[in-house]
């Protein structure tokens, strides 16, 4: 039988399809390391890992054999997966009678996604699984999503190419007497016109953000909330994050990092344009942060500790005289990359204390940057993916401190 022209556009990439029993394959392992025999995750990060897409509904996958998809919505969920087992349910209480029905016994240690699930939803899980054992399986999820599939780093390297070249165009949408607001419009602007989703996804639920912060002169160094490298003030409290409406003016910095999702995988780039002329030590700090990624990524290879390579930064930086300046100024943070894929902010962290090995096909952006009081912020930001021979990097575009014309 012929497909209809609406199955065939709701259909999954074959792509994808054959991709998706891979990531199975990887929580499956994540999971005889947490001596758990099932995992069930309904939050949407998770489900876009484990089916490509976002569902009203559960996915169940024993340590042994394949997953079980339980669904309210879409209604042609089973169009789009073809080949997976999906079942029609109204109810979460109706999931353990469906697994006896398909031959699933019961397990006795289930993984749920306990760093971000409500407590209702633990609670209510407790009351429909009363001979099991709940685990809390977000870290092991995470360790498994840390190391990327064939498709998902297709998907990544996609975005990222789609994304250097916008952030190639943001020079030129520049105009004296913008304010930080106006640029961030018009770049954010750009990204949409380019094919940008728009939704940038975060792990857990302390963390927010939108397409990324445009930080000019003083704003740069304005104390975040969240756990990002430099915050902004926000235009609002209750948003503090970004540009704040700060007048463009000469001897100032700008700091564009603006993140790209082209196609559900998130890549961050940023760059630094100088408004007039700035001191030559600024200059030479965005010169430092090019070569600190340079050396990291040189010396980012499969077994490798994340901590040393934040040493390895740390010590340029400090060796250089701008320790004080690094990673902000009046509040510093301790990291100077981070993972990504579906989310921003997934692992491995280049950090302090952060003892993880990097292992091949990992996705990591790493951040070096500066900031001066009365200026700004500098350095670049990149994306990389770990290969045997250090990291590639896959945001390519210039990484010069630009000089725009007040």
């Amino acid at each position: 039988m012929t497909p209809t022209t609406q199955e065939t556009m709701n259909t999954l990439p074959q792509q994808l399809l054959f991709d998706l029993p891979l990531r199975h394959a990887r929580l499956q392992q994540a999971m005889a390391n947490a001596n758990a025999d099932a995992l069930l995750v309904t939050l949407n990060n998770n489900l876009i890992y484990t089916t490509g897409t976002v569902i009203r509904g559960w996915f169940y996958l024993p340590l042994n054999g394949t997953p079980l998809i339980f669904y309210r919505r879409p209604l042609d969920l089973p169009q789009r997966l073809p080949g997976f087992t999906t079942i029609q349910i109204s109810r979460p209480d109706q999931i353990t009678a469906a697994l006896q029905d398909h031959n699933h016994p019961l397990p006795s240690r289930l993984l749920l996604e306990g760093d971000e699930l409500p407590a209702s939803e633990w609670f209510q899980f407790a009351r429909i699984f009363t001979t099991t054992e709940l685990l809390n399986g977000s870290t092991p999820i995470r360790l498994a999503r840390a190391v990327k599939t064939p498709y998902e780093l297709t998907l990544l390297r996609e975005s990222c190419r789609r994304h250097a070249a916008v952030v190639a165009t943001f020079p030129s949408l520049y105009r004296p007497g913008m304010s930080d607001l106006d640029l961030s419009i018009a770049m954010e602007n750009a990204s949409r016109q380019a094919g940008s989703l728009g939704l940038m996804r975060a792990f857990g639920g302390r963390m927010e953000i939108f397409m990324g912060s445009v930080l000019c002169g003083d704003n740069a160094d304005t104390p975040a909330p969240y756990d990002f490298a430099l915050g902004g003030a926000g235009l609002n409290p209750t948003i503090p994050i970004g540009p704040n409406n700060t007048p463009l003016r000469s001897g100032t910095t700008i700091m564009a990092d603006v993140s790209g999702n082209f196609t559900g995988y998130i890549s961050d780039c940023s760059r630094t344009y100088a408004i007039g002329s700035i001191p030559d030590h600024v200059r030479e700090a965005h010169q430092l942060s090019i070569a600190i990624c340079h050396a990291v990524a040189q010396a980012g290879t499969p077994g490798t500790n994340c901590e040393s390579l934040y040493n390895l930064a740390i010590d340029l930086a400090t060796q250089a005289g701008l320790a004080q300046h690094f990673m902000g100024y009046s509040q510093q943070v301790k990291f100077i990359g981070h993972g990504l894929g579906i989310e921003i902010n997934e692992l491995p962290v280049i950090a302090a204390r952060f003892t993880m090995t990097l292992e091949e096909n990992m996705t990591i952006a790493l951040e070096p940057k500066f900031v001066f009081p009365g200026i700004g912020a500098v350095g670049i930001e990149n994306t990389y993916v770990v290969t045997p021979d250090g990291m590639e990097k896959l945001t390519i575009c210039d990484e010069s401190l630009i000089t725009l014309t007040p």
